[in-house]
């Protein structure tokens, strides 16, 4: 009888620490997915926020200086819905 006990609260004690080192796997690995995804986000919204300046300064330098208009125009339009879209949906 002292045998099985001591062998029932052994067993118990392995499956706690068992248990216990599989929710630290998980919890370190949600730690390092949400790390990764804060990352991704903030390298797309700098990315994001290059582009349609770039995009802005050009098109307003051709669209002013009358060397291509039109195309000025559209990269102007373009940045801008670049700049509206990344700004909402990556804040």
């Amino acid at each position: 009888m002292k045998h099985t006990l001591l062998a029932i609260i052994y067993n118990q004690s392995l499956e706690e620490k068992f248990r216990e080192m599989i929710l630290n796997w998980i919890k370190a690995i949600e730690r390092n997915v949400s790390w990764l995804i804060s990352t991704i986000t903030t390298t797309t919204l700098i990315i994001a926020r290059t582009s349609y300046s770039s995009m802005i300064i050009l098109g307003v330098i051709l669209w002013a200086s009358g060397i291509q208009r039109y195309f000025g125009r559209k990269l102007i339009i373009g940045g801008s819905i670049i700049a509206l879209i990344s700004e909402i949906l990556l804040k």
